[in-house]
């Protein structure tokens, strides 16, 4: 994931690739037994999207899962869904991602206008903002 923490030095922003645990440090957070949503509308964090850096503006994190799937460097829940070849796909239906049986914490993050975010290489759809959260999840 590439996010960015918007600070400002003659008007430039500091680009710095961090994973979600580390933003997490960063925000404060480190309680994820307990689902909640942290509003960063003001934090003035961008994420990097398909169509360049947009402001990211919830941290979600969500209850915890059992199972888990990997594909490459990206660890998320069975519906967390990836870009592959134009179309939405389930981490469970990619038939590149291996199953893992272990407690594996999740988080999510909502980007406004889009639905994806990059990470660990891959374009994965975010949480929707300001209605129901999708069941679209990142390792922390």
């Amino acid at each position: 994931m590439n996010i960015t923490p918007k600070k400002e030095t003659n008007m430039a922003m500091i680009e710095r690739e961090l994973t979600f645990s580390e933003y997490a440090k960063i925000l404060g957070i480190d309680d994820f037994e307990t689902p909640c949503e942290y509003d960063l509308t003001d934090v003035g964090t961008m994420i990097e999207g398909p169509d360049g850096f947009k402001p990211m503006t919830n941290f979600v994190v969500k209850q915890a899962v059992e199972t888990s799937y990997i594909l490459g460097d990206l660890q998320g829940t069975s519906v967390h869904r990836t870009l592959e070849n134009g179309e939405w796909v389930k981490l469970k239906d990619n038939p590149k991602a291996s199953r893992i049986d272990g407690r594996m914490n999740v988080v999510d993050v909502s980007v406004p206008d889009g639905n994806a975010y990059i990470a660990n290489g891959h374009v994965n759809h975010n949480t929707t903002p300001g209605g129901e959260m999708l069941a679209s999840r990142a390792r922390v």
